[in-house]
């Protein structure tokens, strides 16, 4: 958990003084959220989540980085952690790395992104190594967008395919209410396909969400 901390904050300080001479550093956002939803199938049935994620995206490539810290009631809290880098803007290389729950896996692969100072859609397909389920194709998907002065519509969708085994489906879209520039308050949907690459375990959890940002 340390190490993940200490990683994603040390990128961040890295990437920031990439952009510090680079006047096209068209998208930048971090926030911090809270999460909660009831009714998860694997697991207690609710749950609690610290949600921080952070967006550097310029002419050089973008920088995306998350973890959520997920408690429950009656069990020990874990980390799930996400960093995303590309390296060029449209059509781009990218990389992955990722941890949950005592495994981790690296993905390698090509995507397309675009971005503004309104928000960021990508989209990437990588090769991946996992120490626990093995090799495989990975595709994953994310966007932060503000529609206008009031919402703002984020998410990702992602899917991993391993070489061997049940393919996992999972997307989390929100939709946001803006009360200014920092607070924000709305939904966001928990959708599983196949979850833990069971076959026919799906899920869909509704979670409210409360987000501070700058």
């Amino acid at each position: 958990m340390k190490f993940v901390l200490t990683l994603i904050a040390a990128m961040s300080i890295l990437w920031g003084a990439l952009f510090k001479d680079v006047n096209a550093a068209d998208f930048q956002r971090t926030t911090i959220s809270y999460l909660a939803g009831d009714g998860y199938v694997t697991g207690e049935h609710q749950r609690n989540i610290i949600s921080l994620d952070t967006i550097n995206a310029g002419s050089i490539g973008l920088l995306y980085a998350n973890i959520d810290l997920q408690s429950f009631n009656n069990s020990k809290a874990y980390s799930v952690s996400r960093i995303v880098g590309h390296l060029g803007t449209g059509l781009h290389l990218a990389g992955q790395l990722q941890n949950a729950q005592g495994y981790s896996n690296t993905n390698l692969g090509i995507g397309y992104d675009w971005f503004n100072s309104k928000g960021f859609v990508g989209a990437d397909v990588y090769y991946r190594t996992d120490n626990l389920r093995g090799d495989g194709v990975y595709l994953f998907g994310f966007t932060k967008v503000r529609l206008d002065d009031n919402f703002t519509f984020d998410g990702f969708i992602d899917v991993s395919a391993p070489n061997q085994g049940q393919a996992q489906w999972l997307a989390q879209p929100s939709v946001m209410y803006n009360f200014n520039k920092s607070f924000s308050i709305g939904i966001e949907q928990q959708l599983y396909l196949n979850k833990g690459y069971v076959k026919g375990l799906d899920e869909s959890v509704p979670q409210l969400k409360l987000t501070y940002g700058w």
